[in-house]
């Protein structure tokens, strides 16, 4: 009984850590996030080496008030296979906030920062070759910047 209660605070621990950190997989991914003041996660468009095939991962960030100004996303790692530099056709990520929405492949990776309510990632494969993907962070972002007064001796 006692191994029993251990495997349950493991398991609890375990979904606790992974927070709202998102890994697409094969098939179909449609979450929503609320993200507010000291929040940070991760989205990944794979778990191995490289993306799954026929991928479709979708995730809505939406910001709460009152306690976060703005959302920031962005790309450490980006590599998305598509054949077009204007990536139109699948493999994409596209990012959506207001009235904007970018696509991004192959080499180049979205690095937004946003007040709008809501912050959406999608990232779509087709069935044909995969590369190694995207490792991104979302978080609340303060921009507030702090200025000094200089000091006049004399």
């Amino acid at each position: 009984m006692m191994t029993l209660k251990l495997w349950i605070l493991l398991a609890v621990a375990l979904c606790l850590a992974d927070g709202q950190d998102i890994v697409c997989k094969r098939g179909r991914l449609k979450k929503t996030i609320r993200i507010g003041n000291g929040d940070s996660y991760s989205f990944k468009t794979q778990a191995g080496a490289n993306y799954a095939p026929n991928t479709k991962c979708f995730v809505t960030y939406k910001r709460r008030q009152a306690s976060c100004p703005q959302i920031k996303f962005t790309c450490s790692e980006f590599n998305v296979k598509n054949n077009k530099a204007n990536c139109k056709s699948a493999d994409k990520m596209v990012i959506q906030y207001g009235e904007i929405k970018k696509s991004y492949c192959q080499r180049l990776g979205p690095d937004v920062t946003t007040s709008a309510d809501n912050l959406k990632v999608s990232f779509i494969s087709n069935r044909r070759g995969q590369a190694p993907g995207a490792v991104c962070t979302v978080s609340c972002y303060d921009d507030a910047t702090t200025t000094t007064t200089p000091t006049v001796v004399g």
